[in-house]
């Protein structure tokens, strides 16, 4: 059980450039169960919410939605968006190096998980740009799943951002 466990962690928390939390959403012999961490994975984890890009996402969040400037980061797709989510807290679902350059950050809302927000950010020039935002609705088995498997980091606030 150790060894699968460890298995999954491996796939879950690769490296703090190129995780995924949404490896385990797969059930082993059908049984949905909470992921258990050890704290070296949860510290690990944690250090992605001070990475760069993933900082990036909330301060262009916060600056359009201030309306502290307009053209860049994508500030019309992401008014678009309910604010009820934006003003929460995230929770990253998986963080990977983008084919164009940047990252891909999936985030799930720490306190409404009903969406996932796919999100494109972009260095070039000493700058972070957030190039795309996109939002996928979740289905009901999906967002059961997901808080199960993740049930911790919907309780604790310092695992999201």
């Amino acid at each position: 059980m150790k060894m699968l466990i460890t298995f999954i962690l491996g796939l879950i928390v690769l490296s703090i450039n190129s995780f995924a939390l949404d490896t385990a959403t797969k059930p082993i012999n059908g049984e949905i169960k909470e992921i258990v961490l050890t704290q070296e994975e949860i510290k690990r984890y944690a250090s992605t919410l001070q990475d760069p890009y993933v900082r990036h996402i909330r301060k262009a969040i916060n600056n359009c939605l201030n309306k502290k400037y307009e053209g860049d980061d994508n500030c019309k797709a992401i008014r678009a968006i309910d604010q009820e989510y934006l003003k929460n807290k995230f929770i990253v679902y998986s963080y990977e190096h983008h084919l164009m350059g940047g990252r891909h950050i999936s985030l799930i809302s720490q306190k409404k998980p009903d969406k996932i927000f796919r999100i494109w950010v972009y260095r070039g020039a000493g700058n972070y740009d957030l190039r795309t935002i996109k939002v996928d609705d979740l289905t009901d088995e999906q967002i059961q799943k997901i808080k199960i498997i993740y049930a911790r980091f919907f309780k604790d606030k310092n695992l999201a951002f």
